[in-house]
């Protein structure tokens, strides 16, 4: 095999422990995956601690990578728990974890700074301006938007230095990501905490009375333009699914392993026929698969499509096959409304009064339900066969071993070690050594002659060496050293000192929260949002305007929260013209825009939805960059909003009226003004700039809380909102 085909990395979901090493054996050279809490697939079985510790092990011992997901956003009252979690990681160590909150960032950086911080794609990074912040922030790796162009990609990697990873196959949301607020506003269960309860995937009525998948889109398959993916030195291929079973996960990490390997990706297409999905295409990388991503006749369930429900019976149901299942499939059964499915492991099979293993195509068979509740209207979809659950296999795996980093400082005198435990001594060898002409020790000899052996009682974490002058450091002395350290360790570290050292680094984060304390800010007028060309119905306010438009020196521009890379040169110009008109306060909806605004020193930064800002240490982070005034999440609840003020370093917005934008996409919707969903909500759909936006019929309104500024978005509202309570949308970051 080339080396060059492992250059680019595989990088497959995990679900559970089973899934992880399913997609190990099929040949992922990493897998992504969460604990219990704070991941975006909170309704996936997820990992607990001892189930992390042996994936790691195992996956260490393969020499392949585990990435673990912290990626939702974090509620003030959730900081504390959230510095045990990260205690927890910091003690394990996977290779990197993959983050959306930027207050997350800030607290990783400050307070585990061992731990390598990857940039999910819910901090909606699509631009080589947000990459730049992104680095500025100390994340090493940006998980792409998947909204994006091959032509903006090839762009953007040529701007960016940090190493990019993409999606390549699975699901795809129809919104941009991390900016999706559809689940919330329909069901309370946020996207960003991960709980989304895909409400795109629904049956909408339009405006022209017809009833269709209006927002469900097509999977992505990517895998023939894999050859120019490792043109363009994109790092890491991705596979999303970790809500998928073993079956599927396994069977497209060995379509991509082969492409992969091959550099064929035609000869693994084969592989990915049998796997159970919905119809693939390629996403938002090329413009005809974007306009043509959503099909709006056709349901959208994951899944091999078997058959339909034919009768309801009180322990289970009747269906008429279209393809085969067998005992031990996993099957859904959608409505045909596109609302919820009941998923189910097929334990019992009936053709009329005959127990069987497996029924076929134009077959009636009844399967037992036990208990779940049947749409009598529902599709059957099959979206996993039955597989080895590898029970036994993963019961038997070992721990990993607690790491244990050390500091090794080499000069003429002496070798110093430093353990990286709190309380340990240091450990110092004499030394005379003559300076080296040649074949000097280099600080990466020494690195690797002090790799932990395998019976030790640790494993290898971070060795940072340094190396002063040129020396000669005998390869007989180096393994004297080497022998003569591990030995004094027996003696003198203990591993419990590990754990400790953790505990030790989560309580200076619960400390430095208890001592943060707001400061008193001047009292401020609301804000208005208003659409470009609108006059101002309340005087005394604080005017903020979307580009383009003209603007006097007291009004605030609001930057576009999505642009593509082709045209950044064009929103830089924009945004030039508009401070050479003495426009000094612009609003950022975007990381993108911190690096954007970096070469005018003197602007005023304040942020504003979609942007999410929902706990201090977010807040400590803006203010760094550079931010004067924050507007809080816009899914905060009152309580949540109370407590992040009462830590805030700076003024804080609320949003008070308004129509928000609860979905923006790039793909090709038909040619709809409005869509409602089957409970009655209706949605406008705007095109605006090469998107499709949908903002709710009703507005969003709610009370100010004292010492917060009000924002009134009244880019839809020609008249200002009465400020008593009609419909409240912020039941909290559920």
């Amino acid at each position: 095999m080339q080396n060059s085909a492992r250059s680019i990395e595989l990088l497959a979901p995990a679900g559970s422990l089973p899934v992880a090493m399913a997609a190990l054996d099929a040949g992922a050279d990493a897998v992504y995956c969460g604990l219990k809490k704070f991941n975006a697939r909170e309704r996936s079985d997820n990992f607990t601690a001892e189930e992390m510790s042996k994936l790691l092990a195992e996956a260490h011992s393969r020499k392949k990578k585990v990435y673990v997901t912290f990626n939702t956003l974090l509620r003030e009252s959730e900081l504390d728990e959230a510095a045990d979690e990260l205690a927890l990681l910091s003690q394990l160590r996977p290779d990197a974890v993959i983050v959306q909150d930027i207050g997350v960032v800030r607290m990783i950086r400050e307070f585990f700074p061992e731990l390598v911080i990857h940039g999910s794609t819910q901090m909606a990074l699509h631009d080589s301006l947000a990459v730049r912040t992104a680095e500025r922030m100390g994340i090493r790796r940006v998980i792409l938007e998947r909204q994006i162009t091959l032509e903006e990609l090839e762009l953007l990697a040529k701007r960016s230095s940090l190493e990019l990873e993409i999606f390549v196959h699975g699901a795809l949301c129809v919104c941009l990501s991390g900016i999706c607020l559809f689940s919330s506003w329909l069901g309370g269960a946020s996207g960003n905490r991960g709980r989304c309860k895909q409400p795109c995937r629904r049956l909408f009525r339009s405006d022209r009375g017809k009833e269709a998948f209006y927002l469900s889109s097509r999977d992505l398959a990517a895998i023939e333009l894999i050859p120019k993916f490792r043109e363009l030195g994109i790092a890491s291929l991705k596979i999303e699914g970790r809500m998928r079973k073993a079956d599927y996960v396994a069977d497209v990490v060995a379509a991509y392993r082969k492409a992969l390997d091959t550099n064929d990706p035609t000869a693994a297409l084969p592989l990915l026929d049998s796997t159970c999905s919905r119809e693939r295409s390629l996403g938002f990388l090329t413009g005809s698969s974007m306009n043509h991503l959503i099909r709006p006749d056709v349901p959208g369930g994951i899944g091999q499509f078997c058959g339909r429900v034919k009768r309801i019976f009180r322990d289970g149901f009747e269906a008429e096959l279209v393809s085969r299942i067998h005992l031990g499939d996993n099957i859904r059964v959608q409505s045909a409304s596109g609302s919820e499915g009941q998923a189910m492991t097929v334990l019992e099979l009936r053709i009329g009064n005959r127990s069987v293993r497996k029924a076929f195509p134009g077959q009636l068979c009844r399967i037992l339900s036990r208990g779940k509740t049947i749409a009598p209207d529902g599709i059957l979809y099959k979206i996993g066969e039955t597989r080895d659950t590898m029970e036994k296999r993963c019961r038997n795996l070992p721990l990993q071993k607690p790491l244990l980093d050390l500091d090794l400082h080499l000069d003429a005198s002496a070798l110093t070690i430093h353990p990286g435990l709190p309380g340990a001594p240091e450990w110092k060898y004499e030394l005379t050594l003559n300076h080296a002409e040649t074949h000097a020790v280099s600080p990466e000899i020494l690195t690797s002659a002090f790799r932990i052996p395998s019976d030790a009682p640790f494993a290898a974490g971070t060795i940072r060496t340094e190396v002063d002058g040129s020396l000669f450091l005998p390869q007989s002395t180096l393994k004297i050293l080497r022998r003569e350290f591990w030995k004094w360790t027996e003696s003198a570290m203990d591993p419990e000192q590990i754990r400790r050292l953790a505990e030790a680094k989560a309580e200076a984060v619960k400390n430095h929260r208890r001592h943060l304390a707001r400061h008193s800010f001047s009292a401020e007028p609301p804000v208005v949002f208003l659409a470009p060309g609108d006059a101002n119905p309340m005087p005394g306010a604080a005017v903020a305007r979307e580009l383009p438009g003209v603007f006097s020196p007291e009004e605030e521009c609001i930057l576009p929260f999505f642009t593509p890379e082709t045209r950044i040169g064009e929103l830089r110009d924009q945004v030039a013209e508009l401070v050479r008109n003495h426009v000094r306060v612009f609003r950022i909806t975007s990381l993108s825009h911190l690096a954007l605004l970096e070469e005018w020193k003197d602007l005023i930064l304040k942020t504003a939805p979609p942007l999410p800002v929902a706990n201090s240490f977010a807040v400590e982070e803006l203010q760094s960059l550079g931010v004067s005034v924050f507007h809080g999440h816009i899914e905060l609840a009152e309580s949540d909003l109370k407590e992040l003020h009462e830590k805030a370093l700076l003024p804080m917005e609320q949003y008070v009226a308004g129509h928000p934008v609860v979905l923006a996409t790039r793909a090709g919707l038909p040619n709809v003004k409005r869509l409602s969903e089957p409970h009655g909500e209706t949605f406008f759909v705007e095109r605006c700039d090469g998107l499709s936006i949908l903002y709710p019929r009703l507005p969003m309104r709610q009370e100010t809380l004292p010492g917060l500024i009000p924002v009134f978005d009244l880019r839809r509202n020609k008249v200002p909102p009465a400020p008593p309570v009609d419909f409240n949308f912020t039941r909290g970051l559920a």
